[in-house]
């Protein structure tokens, strides 16, 4: 995998990282506002996460659909 890629990938995790981190805060300061904030923070981290693995997987394929040629 390209060393840009693997940095992205990186950067896309580290992202997701932060804005758990950003919705655990969040809860901690309670009421309802936050408590939107913290569930929107979370799909995003979700989101981003699945996003990276699948682009993980992706490569993988084609790194061994390339082996068997």
């Amino acid at each position: 995998m390209d060393r840009r890629v693997v940095v992205a990938l990186h950067a896309l995790e580290s992202e997701a990282d932060r804005l758990h981190r950003a919705a655990e805060s969040a809860e901690e300061e309670g009421g309802f506002g936050w408590l939107s904030f913290s569930v929107r923070c979370k799909q995003q981290a979700v989101g981003m996460r699945r996003a990276a693995e699948l682009i993980r997987e992706s490569f993988h394929n084609n790194e061994e659909e390339v082996a068997h040629v």
